[in-house]
């Protein structure tokens, strides 16, 4: 055969081949559907969008003691403002000033707030009921504070500077009638009060020390340790008290991990969303969790450190996780015109919205859940 037969024959099936792949790539591949990713019970699924319903920077997120709307308090002055789900009517419930207010933490029943201020290198929390118009200074060396299921009492950490007193106590709402119920010689404990009988105490998040949760009896103060060990560690737990997610790293803020377990630290499983505990929200079931997932974690990111000290801003994707099969779906992510870094996570009641403060513009955000 002739060396220009032989070239005549290579190049025609050279130019068969490129076809053939240039079929498979713009014909075939493009219609694949969803895909699942291989091993981690993620499915693959953007349905939903998230848009900003808030005209002002906000802060502490609830659900109106109505059941109907969502209400925040006001970056710039501290006001609360009230809105309906969608943000087309928006209302204000207080017009106070209120100078150096930097967080609140609202009350299960969602009408009364432990707010925290710092003014010229002071910190002060106050007591306040929305309802009654009341308000009490809290104890000056009262540091992390939890309220109880029912609204009705506080747990906090009392530690003086001089280190005379390191102890969890618990009081009425407003600070009275307090009793010291465990001692401790650890510092800037977290404190969790999701069931009456029982109340958590946490190391504070980092990925420089290994962290613990203790278990301590409300009413007589016993307690055991029911997870050690664990670099990074967040925790929330769920509406009934049963079980709790926690988020944990390694020894170098990398492997940023996500696990359910049950309320005694036993059975962890991993779930399939590297996120912070932080970032998600218990549904009403118990057995449901809405998460803020970053699309991409860099290699330099030290995990919970640099988020917390807010060195990182991300870029988050909506999941919903069931955390008794350990299957996920994205419901949710940014389209071209937004980002969105998820913060104080919201469930409405009905399970329909999911509200969240984005990090990046500072608005209230809702999703609309047609699941």
């Amino acid at each position: 055969m002739s060396r220009k037969k032989i070239f005549t024959i290579v190049l025609i099936l050279f130019v068969l081949a490129g076809t053939s792949l240039a079929v498979y790539n713009f014909v075939l591949k493009t219609n694949e559907g969803p895909t699942q990713r291989e091993g981690d019970g993620t499915q693959n699924q953007t349905v939903l969008t998230a848009k900003p319903i808030s005209q002002d920077k906000a802060f502490a997120l609830a659900v109106g003691d109505d059941d109907l709307t969502i209400k925040y308090y006001l970056v710039r002055n501290g006001h609360v403002v009230s809105s309906d789900f969608d943000g087309n009517v928006i209302e204000p419930l207080s017009t106070s000033d209120l100078s150096g207010l930097v967080s609140v933490l609202w009350s299960p029943d969602r009408k009364k707030v432990i707010g925290v201020f710092k003014n010229q290198g002071t910190t002060k929390k106050w007591f306040y009921d929305h309802s009654t118009k009341q308000s009490s200074l809290l104890p000056a060396d009262a540091k992390e504070i939890a309220w109880s299921p029912d609204s009705k009492k506080i747990a906090y950490q009392y530690a003086t500077s001089d280190g005379q007193y390191n102890n969890i106590s618990v009081a009425d709402a407003n600070g009275a009638n307090w009793r010291s119920i465990f001692q401790t010689r650890l510092e800037n404990l977290k404190i969790e009060w999701p069931s009456p009988a029982k109340i958590y105490a946490l190391s504070p998040p980092s990925s420089q020390q290994e962290g613990t949760i203790f278990a301590i009896d409300a009413a007589t103060g016993a307690s055991n340790k029911i997870l050690s060990g664990v670099w990074g560690l967040e925790a929330k737990w769920s509406p009934d008290g049963q079980k709790f997610i926690y988020s944990a790293s390694d020894q170098k803020g990398k492997n940023l991990k996500l696990f359910v377990a049950s309320s005694d630290g036993t059975q962890p499983k991993e779930l399939p969303a590297a996120t912070l505990a932080e970032k998600c929200v218990w549904s009403g079931d118990s057995q449901t969790i809405f998460c803020a997932v970053p699309q991409e974690i860099s290699q330099y990111q030290i995990w919970p450190d640099d988020y917390i000290s807010g060195n990182i801003i991300i870029k988050d994707d909506i999941y919903l996780i069931d955390t008794s099969t350990q299957k996920g779906t994205k419901i949710a992510q940014p389209d071209n015109e937004q980002s969105f870094d998820a913060q104080n996570l919201v469930l409405s009641p009905q399970g329909d919205y999911l509200f969240f403060i984005n990090r990046v513009s500072g608005l209230v955000y809702n999703v609309q859940l047609n699941l």
